[in-house]
C-alpha cells in the first residue's frame, strides 16, 4: 500500500510538473509518406510518369489536425508546419509515390507533361489524442478523394481512400501523435495503390 501511494505522488508531481494541462498551444506535425523503408514497389510503373496537383481541404478547420485533450483539462492543438494541410498532403503523396517506384515529376507549367496527373480533395484528416491517468488513448483517420487524369485519352480515375489507426501509450510523445497520422494517411494511399493498375501509359480501376 505505501508503494501504491509512492508510485501515486511520483505520477502527480509528474503531471503537475510535465504538462497535464493544456493551455491552448498549437504544435507542429510532419505528414511523412511511405516512412518504412524497403516497401514493395508497384509493378508495371516504372514507365510511366505522374505529376501530384493541388489538393483542396475540404474540413471546417483547415489549419488544425485535432488536438490532445490533457488529464487536467485544457487542450494542445496540431497542424503541420506552416498551417497548410492541403500542400502538405500533396508533397506527402508524391513522396509516398517515389518510395513505391513511381517517376514522380513537376506539375509546373512548361514542364513536360506527365502520364498522369493525380489531384485531390481533403474530406478529412485528424488525429485525437486523449489523456488519461498513465496513458493517452490515440485515434487518427484520413478520408481522401483522389483523381487521376490520364494524358493519353483524357480519362479519369475517381476513388475515395480511407485510413484510421489507433493506439496506447504509457507516456504520451509528439512523435506518437506523428507516427499515427502518418500511418493512418499511409493506409489510404496503399488503398489507392490496391486498386489501381497500370495499363500502358494510363493508370485504371482494377476490374
Amino acid at each position: 500500500m505505501k508503494m501504491q501511494r509512492v508510485w501515486l505522488a511520483v505520477a502527480v508531481a509528474l503531471c503537475l510538473a510535465g504538462g497535464c494541462t493544456g493551455k491552448g498551444e498549437v504544435v507542429n506535425l510532419n505528414l511523412v509518406g511511405a516512412p518504412e523503408k524497403d516497401l514493395p514497389k508497384v509493378k508495371g510503373v516504372e514507365g510511366l510518369t505522374i505529376a501530384v496537383g493541388a489538393f483542396e481541404d475540404l474540413r471546417p478547420e483547415q489549419k488544425r489536425l485535432g488536438k490532445r485533450t490533457h488529464l487536467g483539462g485544457g487542450d494542445t492543438y496540431f497542424q503541420v508546419p506552416g498551417g497548410n494541410s492541403a500542400d502538405a498532403v500533396a508533397k506527402m503523396v508524391g513522396d509516398y509515390l517515389a518510395a513505391r517506384g513511381w517517376r514522380v515529376v513537376s506539375a509546373r507549367s512548361g514542364a513536360a507533361q506527365p502520364d498522369v496527373v493525380l489531384t485531390g480533395r481533403i474530406q478529412d484528416l485528424a488525429v485525437h489524442a486523449k489523456s488519461r491517468f498513465m496513458a493517452t488513448d490515440l485515434t487518427a483517420k484520413s478520408k481522401l478523394s483522389v483523381q487521376a487524369k490520364n494524358a493519353a485519352d483524357g480519362s479519369a480515375v475517381n476513388l475515395i481512400v480511407f485510413g484510421a489507426a489507433e493506439d496506447t501509450e504509457f507516456w504520451f510523445d509528439l512523435e506518437d501523435a506523428q507516427e499515427i497520422v502518418n500511418d493512418a494517411l499511409n493506409k489510404s494511399l496503399d488503398y489507392l495503390v490496391a486498386n489501381t493498375k497500370v495499363e500502358g501509359r494510363t493508370l485504371r480501376l482494377l476490374d
